[in-house]
């Protein structure tokens, strides 16, 4: 009884927080309210009430014990990797709640979270799955550690289960998906169950003072009219720049982000689904140099274009880069113009700044580029099933498919929209402006696309090549382009050969 009157108050405050609020589904349109929803009683009058009406309603208590839907997941110091919380004290965590409860009483399950460090997970699901041993009905991990898992056997390819989800849906992300599907094999899925991926979306965040101090040309009104690009950006980090302080600061995954950002990729898909290297052609080579030259080479230690980065491991940056430095720091105290991250370092960093700021996407490389693109940060957490769960009960698969389709559906319902309304119209935006930035951000409107970079998901080469010889400024730009080849030659082909085969 207590739990249900919890439930029930939890809903309440949920049903406030978010009526008016609109769904967005995976092409960003925004369709009608959901203001006369309730939790589980579908509004017919909703034109996406025909989502939920095939999904398989089975009481998995029958007899009295609830059956446990255990969940292995990795935490985040800035990723929002909740699955399950106690705590209804914020919009999201009511959400979040509901949603567990609201499914726990409809399929007669008990919803358990285990969460560990993403080389904790690793381990854990690899040792349980090489002895053996089903512990976790589904495993959540960065997605460059979890592809690693696939490699050594750890997962079930989704072709063995995708019978019993709908990946048409929306809260299926359709554009992850088959990105990650190589050879027509798919091993790791994603979807609205966990929002970490929206908070891995790469962006940039200006110091608005030093813009206007300066009188140099407005973020926003260069990303509106289309003319944010390389340049722009660092014609304004140098112009702005300061004595003792930076046009740049950002984690060292900023090169990837610019790369993407460029429209370029290291790998390319052929029409059989096999994964290659992009071959890299003198527009790839320009591009690169110019990212290098302008942000890389002086890395900000008193030249002119004042870019400051900084990575947990000085044997991935040749001790280029201090360890210590806090990039986030140093932008909301106001000691720099721009601050590179993902949407999750700014929803967690910067409502405490100091400093009045804007919300910007990664720029473009040149103007006639059509679309502004987010990249996917590797660290964003997909899903994979334990290859062992086929040893266990009959109906044990159908039973763990089902429950996460109930759980990414009602996410899309209940958690989605709270999630947009706190990042666009609360959390991290100050500015009318910045509102629309998230939303190019996001890929919410025409001008914006999200995409991941398969070299960092793939962990070619064990680390990611365009950061590692960004940051080797010994070497000249002939030989990082090789060092890149290299690097993903040498692994590339046996992900692919793993794929076909298996």
């Amino acid at each position: 009884m207590k739990k249900l009157l919890l439930l029930l108050l939890c809903l309440s405050m949920l049903l406030s927080v978010t009526a008016g609020l609109a769904s967005c589904n995976k092409n960003g349109n925004q369709p009608t309210d959901g203001d006369n929803d309730t939790l589980g009683e579908i509004d017919e009058t909703d034109p996406e009430a025909v989502l939920y009406e095939d999904l398989a309603k089975v009481n998995y208590a029958e007899g009295g014990t609830s059956k446990e839907f255990n969940i292995l997941n990795a935490e985040s110091d800035w990723g929002l990797v909740t699955m399950d919380t106690d705590n209804i004290g914020t919009a999201l965590d009511s959400a979040i709640y509901s949603r567990n409860r609201y499914v726990e009483e409809q399929l007669g399950i008990l919803i358990n979270v285990t969460q560990a460090e993403y080389h904790q997970v690793n381990d854990n699901i690899y040792n349980l799955v090489a002895s053996n041993m089903y512990q976790y009905d589904i495993c959540y991990n960065q997605s460059w550690k979890q592809t690693a898992l696939v490699l050594n056997g750890v997962y079930m390819s989704a072709n063995e289960y995708d019978q019993y989800l709908d990946f048409s849906k929306p809260w299926w992300y359709s554009d992850v998906l088959s990105d990650m599907t190589i050879a027509n094999n798919l091993y790791l899925i994603a979807g609205d169950m966990n929002m970490m991926l929206n908070d891995s979306l790469w962006c940039l965040a200006f110091n608005v003072d030093i813009i206007t101090d300066h009188n140099a040309e407005s973020p926003y009104r260069l990303v509106e009219s289309g003319e944010w690009t390389y340049e722009k950006l660092y014609t304004l980090s140098k112009d702005t720049r300061e004595e003792g302080k930076y046009g740049i600061v950002s984690h060292i995954a900023l090169a990837d982000a610019l790369i993407i950002g460029a429209n370029l990729a290291l790998t390319v898909k052929n029409e059989d689904g096999i994964i290659s290297r992009n071959p890299i052609d003198d527009r790839f080579t320009t591009i690169y140099q110019t990212m290098v030259t302008y942000f890389f080479e002086n890395n900000g230690m008193g030249e002119e274009n004042a870019i400051r980065t900084a990575y947990d491991s000085e044997n991935y940056t040749g001790g280029k880069f201090n360890t210590s430095f806090n990039q986030q720091n140093e932008f909301t105290t106001g000691n720099a113009t721009f601050l590179g991250g993902t949407v999750g370092d700014m929803r967690v960093y910067l409502p405490s700044s100091e400093v009045e700021y804007g919300i910007v996407p990664i720029p473009k490389y040149e103007q006639s580029q059509k679309q502004y693109i987010s990249y996917v940060y590797r660290a964003a957490s997909i899903c994979g099933i334990p290859s062992n769960i086929d040893q266990q009960a009959e109906g044990t698969l159908a039973r763990v498919c089902n429950v996460m389709e109930w759980l990414n559906a009602y996410s899309y319902k209940l958690v989605k929209p709270v999630y947009y309304d706190v990042i666009l119209y609360g959390r991290i935006s100050r500015q009318p402006e910045a509102v629309d930035m998230l939303k190019i951000i996001f890929g919410l409107e025409d001008n914006g696309v999200k995409r991941m970079e398969m070299d960092g998901v793939l962990a070619l080469g064990m680390t990611n090549v365009l950061e590692v010889c960004a940051s080797d400024c010994s070497t000249g730009i002939s030989g990082r382009i090789r060092v890149i080849s290299e690097l993903v030659d040498d692994t590339l082909n046996t992900t692919v050969k793993y794929y076909q085969n298996n």
